[in-house]
């Protein structure tokens, strides 16, 4: 944005320069020169004219919604990180600093068997991980807890779905999300067109932390799980 004013800053002096100049010819003896000015200052009226239509058909920096990552902020989200895998077992991921709820969904269940079921999209190579414990409820509560995700620098976390949850009959099943595939470049130059030729790009090299997920199961007792498929664990 700041380019754009100081570009326009300086075509519109020498826009008034070109009017000067061409004010003087008009009043003078040489003629021959007139016409020639007047065809300098339609030519560049048209160029001024075009490049601000073309600055405000470029599209906006989308990217605002990102905030930075400061350093101090990355040490704290990679010690977050750290405490979720040492504790996603044990069932207090809702003690430690840092991780969230992303999202919390209840379900009505009137049957004494229960099963877990886990599973992926096509071409993914992870699997969620549920765990699942007993509890004094009359409902199924279940939450999906995450850590900060971080990308080339900048906080993604809300890029990030959360799992598909839903109870078929007798059975509990996730699905997890989409995997996210994000693809940033920059440009060594600000302005040239031919920044955005391959060989005047370079991937964003920012520091990226990858976000932890795990979603927690809580059950009534009078509820037996009698199976589960995929990566589930119960909560010792």
């Amino acid at each position: 944005m700041r380019l754009f004013f100081v570009s326009t800053f300086i075509f519109t002096v020498l826009f008034l320069i070109l009017a000067v100049i061409f004010k003087i010819l008009s009043k003078s003896s040489f003629f021959q020169y007139r016409k020639r000015a007047q065809s300098i200052l339609i030519m560049y009226a048209s160029v001024l004219f075009i490049a601000v239509i073309t600055f405000y058909m470029i599209p906006e920096n989308k990217d605002e919604a990102h905030n930075d990552v400061s350093e101090d902020e990355l040490r704290e989200i990679e010690q977050t990180s750290l405490e979720f895998m040492e504790n996603k077992r044990k069932g207090t991921l809702d003690e430690i600093e840092g991780v969230f709820a992303n999202e919390r969904s209840t379900f009505t269940f009137d049957q004494e068997k229960l099963a877990i079921t886990t599973s992926r999209q096509p071409d993914q190579h992870t699997s969620l991980q549920v765990y699942f414990e007993y509890a004094e409820i009359d409902k199924i509560e279940v939450t999906h807890y995450m850590t900060p995700m971080v990308i080339g620098g900048k906080d993604m976390t809300k890029e990030r779905e959360a799992p598909d949850m839903s109870l078929q009959q007798d059975e509990l099943v996730f699905v997890e999300s989409n995997e996210l595939t994000l693809e940033e470049k920059s440009f060594m130059k600000e302005f040239p067109i031919t920044q955005f030729t391959e060989e005047e790009r370079f991937g964003h090299r920012g520091p990226s932390i990858r976000g932890k997920e795990a979603v927690y199961v809580q059950i009534p007792k009078e509820i037996n799980v009698t199976r589960t498929s995929g990566q589930v664990e119960m909560i010792q």
